[in-house]
């Protein structure tokens, strides 16, 4: 289609070896200068035209759309494809697609969509096995139908999850993150007691599924079925996906026709249909018809370790509740529960009214150290819940639990609730490691071994209830680390910063979320902050041990954020990092004395102290004592500083300070 938009109409594909028709972009197609980011990209060239077309018996393939992704409407009308080997129409990776008043008919999969969203069936006929067709089919003719390798027909196979969540497209809009809707699409002959009793009208590619959750929304508009089954929930259960939501928005897909209002199909689960407002009715193979009932879903990631015995509570303003479990596939491979991005998942889906949620351990109240929200798509019925409609309940903090933000920051409990940053769950891409006796004093350490990435790193998600209640509050961050090649120390040079040096030192960041806007809480906006600590210039301790050290003010930024992983980074992945002595301490600011911090040096470091444009220094003896050596400075200008955390109910107008600074100049030669 490279010089498209073309039509293609009134054509017939019949017994080929392959496909009848096929528009395949190959997922790797580029333009001629090898760029696919920019438009036109060939995957995103208008078709045209599709209409009056029939495929019939064909070796795979009936109609098969690969790779497109065109802003425009894909448009498939009056189509006839019947008895091809597999898939009668196959949508892969496409995108704001309709099929139009056809006929799909005895093939493997009528309709096959696979990693596709935005998929409109309207006005269409979908058919499984006739009794002339198993009969024409049986021996001595052919094989017996719906067995072995060819399997029962399927009317329709949906995927369980959007393929690109909040895809932006090279002109700046969005694409929806929506999945099918069907309207006015009529199943039959899907109900069988022979060999073909697996057919169903609607199937779910379940090997497909990410998280093991549900977020293909969907809609069934007057969508009929003749017969017993309806969708296969029971099979999606059974392979990792509990909680299909399929929304009607006027009732009028009820089977039992009975609804008055929007209804939804749920899986049959206590928490899906706990607030609906009319029956749930159960049908065949694990689904349930709810009347009165319109849902929409919100996301709560939360931290993974040390969680998994949470169980989130619903308590809606009538007093009723429902507890709801996690979704998390992860938690029998450590590595994969250790990488930071594994946030375990829960989902609540709710009809209109004003909801509680809490999270409980053992029926005691817990907070799993974060959560943020992620709404799913408005569906097309009315009637759902409104994120200000949410209140997320934090319990209240014991005295002392925010003096230190980190746990297990000794490392004796080894590698509990320490997170890397790797890209995977892959011990060869990285892993943590509790290492006995080598830490300061011979301490436990933690071991972050075989990185693959200067971005790799190590770190722990902190309770945003310490933000959220700490306002102007300073937190002092220390981490002894220890840099080791073939475990050969190797003292980092803490004034080389750019990645394509090798002796760069780690630093420090703060991954956080916040909203965008609070009230709807429909964007998140991500950060991530490395002004917060720096290395010191130690005096090259016997051990190899350096420290990271810096100070967090609690401002109006940080008191909003939803989610704070701290970690350590940047030094260059050839090199293993030995961890040990890691806190974030509330540190009080400054009221009476001397507002400067670490002002003689007696500690040995420069901690507190940091560049002021280019410059270098290291704590040298003077006399009896310790003063700081500033050099290598790139302008006049340029030297050391250090802000000052003060307690501002301490400082007054008119009030004045004396500023004192002993101080030697030498020739730099």
């Amino acid at each position: 289609n490279r010089y498209g938009p073309n039509k293609y109409i009134f054509n017939k594909a019949v017994a080929s070896r392959y496909n009848g028709f096929a528009f395949d972009n190959y997922y790797k197609t580029v333009q001629e200068n090898n760029d696919s980011s920019y438009y036109p990209n060939p995957r995103q060239l208008p078709i045209g035209e599709f209409s009056h077309n029939e495929a019939r018996s064909n070796g795979d393939h009936g109609m098969l759309l690969f790779h497109h992704e065109q802003l425009e409407k894909i448009l498939f009308s009056d189509l006839k494809s019947t008895k091809n080997r597999y898939s009668g129409i196959y949508f892969y990776n496409a995108h704001n697609v309709e099929l139009q008043n056809s006929l799909v008919a005895e093939n493997k999969l009528n309709v096959h969509i696979r990693w596709s969203g935005d998929v409109n069936v309207t006005d269409t006929d979908i058919r499984g096995i006739s009794s002339a067709s198993k009969h024409l089919s049986h021996p001595p003719y052919y094989h017996t139908p719906c067995t072995g390798y060819f399997g029962s027909p399927i009317g329709v196979l949906m995927p369980p999850t959007i393929y690109r969540w909040n895809w932006i497209y090279p002109d700046g809009s969005r694409r929806v993150n929506r999945g099918t809707k069907l309207t006015n699409v009529n199943f039959t002959l899907f109900d069988h007691t022979d060999e073909c009793s697996d057919s169903v009208p609607i199937s779910f590619n379940t090997g497909d599924k990410r998280n093991g959750h549900w977020d293909y929304l969907s809609s069934f508009s007057n969508v009929q079925v003749d017969g017993v089954k309806l969708i296969d929930a029971k099979s999606a259960n059974d392979n990792g996906i509990p909680d299909i939501i399929i929304s009607d928005p006027d009732g009028s897909s009820d089977p039992a026709r009975q609804a008055s209002g929007p209804g939804t199909f749920v899986s049959n689960k206590v928490y899906l249909k706990a607030f609906a407002e009319g029956n749930c009715d159960l049908y065949s193979e694990g689904i349930l018809y709810c009347q009165n009932a319109c849902y929409r879903t919100v996301q709560l990631a939360v931290g993974q370790t040390g969680t998994s015995s949470y169980e989130l509570r619903v308590t809606k303003n009538d007093g009723s509740e429902v507890y709801i479990p996690d979704i998390y596939q992860y938690d029998d491979n450590v590595n994969i529960t250790a990488y930071h991005n594994a946030h375990r998942n829960y989902y609540a889906s709710l009809p209109a009214g004003q909801f509680n949620l809490e999270f409980f351990e053992n029926g005691k109240p817990a907070w799993p150290q974060f959560v943020y929200e992620t709404w799913e798509a408005i569906p097309d019925c009315e009637g759902h819940v409104d994120p200000r409609d949410l209140t997320i309940a934090e319990p209240e903090l014991y005295s002392g639990e925010c003096d230190d933000l980190i746990g297990n920051g000794d490392m004796e409990q080894g590698v509990n609730g320490w997170l890397h940053r790797n890209s995977g769950g892959e011990f060869a891409d990285g892993y943590l490691e509790a290492l006995q006796g080598v830490g300061t004093g011979g301490s436990m350490a933690l071991g972050y071994l075989n990185r693959k990435s200067f971005n790799d790193g190590i770190g722990q998600n902190l309770d945003t209830r310490c933000f959220h209640q700490n306002m102007n509050a300073f937190y002092e961050i220390k981490a002894w680390f220890r840099l080791e090649n073939e475990t050969e120390a190797f003292i980092c040079d803490p004034f080389a910063s750019g990645r394509a040096d090798p002796d760069r030192c780690p630093l420090m960041t703060l991954k956080n979320v916040r909203y965008l806007d609070p009230e709807t809480r429909q964007d998140l906006d991500w950060d991530y902050d490395q002004r917060k600590a720096t290395t010191v210039a130690t005096q090259n301790r016997p051990d190899g041990f350096n420290l990271l050290h810096g100070v967090m003010p609690i401002d109006e930024k940080y008191n909003a954020i939803h989610s704070a992983l701290m970690y350590i980074e940047h030094f260059h992945f050839d090199f293993d990092m030995i961890l040990d002595d890691f806190s974030i301490t509330k540190m009080d600011g400054a009221c009476l004395g001397n507002f400067v911090r670490n002002g003689n040096f007696e500690i040995g470091d420069s901690r507190f102290w940091k560049e002021y444009g280019n410059s270098k220094w290291e704590v040298i003896d003077v006399g009896g004592g310790k003063g700081l050596k500033v050099y290598d400075r790139g302008h006049d200008s340029h030297g050391i500083m250090q802000y000052l955390h003060i307690n501002k109910d301490c400082v007054n107008e008119f009030d004045r300070f004396l500023i004192r600074v002993n101080y030697s100049l030498q020739d730099s030669e």
